[in-house]
């Protein structure tokens, strides 16, 4: 008799927007496209930590290092599309704030003290998936930005779906609070 393997999940930690700015973000990137594969509205995020696929144990020690992020919420404004070569046009910022990038790097330190997680050793990059799979590269100013009020992050499962070519679906499992003096 052999045991099955423990199952792991491909999990991230994003920041994770409300419905209504989920829906301005949706609304102000409407006609935009480099002629790729949309992301669906409720997948929109900013992913702040890719994980990887992890056992429930190292699960558990993530979201425990994650109770230990203290920080204000803060405001990005999106106001930029942009492309990374022809595989992903994305929504960001043109002046991110200080805070996003404090965010992720305390996030970084947590999981990786506590838990053991590698840090990538790329520079991050903040950016909302809009398209996969560009036709072409594309570059761009909102005409009105998006204001998005950080006040949470979530741990997320990415779920992949059976169909072929569909997209993952995301599922967040667990939310942090930002504080509200920010």
């Amino acid at each position: 008799m052999t045991l099955a393997a423990p199952r792991k999940r491909k999990l991230f930690f994003a920041l994770w927007p409300d419905e209504a700015t989920r829906q301005r973000l949706v609304d102000a990137t409407r006609d935009i496209s480099a002629g790729g594969k949309r992301m669906p509205a409720a997948n929109l995020h900013m992913t702040l930590v890719f994980v990887g696929y992890v056992d429930e144990t190292t699960q558990r020690c993530m979201e425990a290092a994650a109770q230990l992020i203290d920080m204000p919420s803060f405001v990005i404004q999106l106001d930029r599309i942009d492309s990374f070569g022809q595989k992903i046009l994305w929504a960001g910022s043109s002046k991110p704030p200080e805070a996003l990038f404090t965010l992720q790097a305390q996030l970084d330190t947590c999981l990786a003290d506590a838990c053991g997680y590698q840090p990538e050793v790329r520079r991050y990059r903040p950016h909302v998936t809009l398209e996969r799979k560009l036709k072409q590269p594309l570059q761009a100013e909102l005409d009105a930005p998006v204001i998005w009020k950080a006040d949470r992050f979530a741990l997320v499962e990415s779920i992949t779906s059976p169909e072929l070519g569909a997209p993952p679906r995301y599922e967040p499992l667990r939310f942090w609070s930002l504080s509200p003096h920010g």
